[in-house]
């Protein structure tokens, strides 16, 4: 894999890191790890882009967890309780996160 770098820019013109490009494999590398690596770069780019174009609206995700958190359908499944020791311990499971 190289060390060259390409400057990319969104779609609203600011400019997002560099991305790392992949290398043509030296001669008697493996073709298909050469190939499995590019395809997980550019996964990752693709990722990465499309997350710097549209950013998270933290309050619009709070505001829908709340939401959930009201149905009572949730609420029945969003604890558990498990005994440890003479105490049980109590919180969140994974239903709610």
């Amino acid at each position: 894999m190289s060390n060259d770098m390409v400057k990319v820019e969104d779609s609203q013109n600011k400019q997002v890191p560099a991305l790392l490009l992949p290398q043509a494999p030296e001669p008697g590398a493996n073709a298909m790890k050469h190939a499995e690596t590019a395809r997980a770069v550019q996964e990752v780019q693709a990722s990465y882009i499309i997350a710097a174009n549209k950013p998270r609206n933290q309050q619009e995700a709070y505001d829908r967890i709340m939401e959930a958190c009201a149905r009572p359908s949730l609420a029945e499944r969003a604890i558990y309780a498990k005994p440890k020791g003479n105490t049980v311990v109590k919180g969140p499971s994974i239903r709610l996160l």
